[in-house]
């Protein structure tokens, strides 16, 4: 990788990181808008998956 690609790389990178920055921060709102857990909006809205072994039993 030339040290351009790799510059280029990081810009990439660092905008992708913001980019999620806003989207959870504008989830966040949503789920206090509807007054449900971020992890259940995300969830309904197919931005998480839960894994089984996520699944904490009683």
């Amino acid at each position: 990788m030339t040290p351009e690609e790799h510059k280029q790389l990081i810009q990439m990178s660092d905008r992708l990181e913001q980019l999620n920055v806003t989207r959870i921060q504008a989830l966040i709102q949503l789920a206090t808008f509807r007054n449900q857990p971020l992890t259940d909006l995300m969830q309904t809205l197919g931005c998480l998956r839960v894994l089984p072994s996520m699944i904490i039993s009683s």
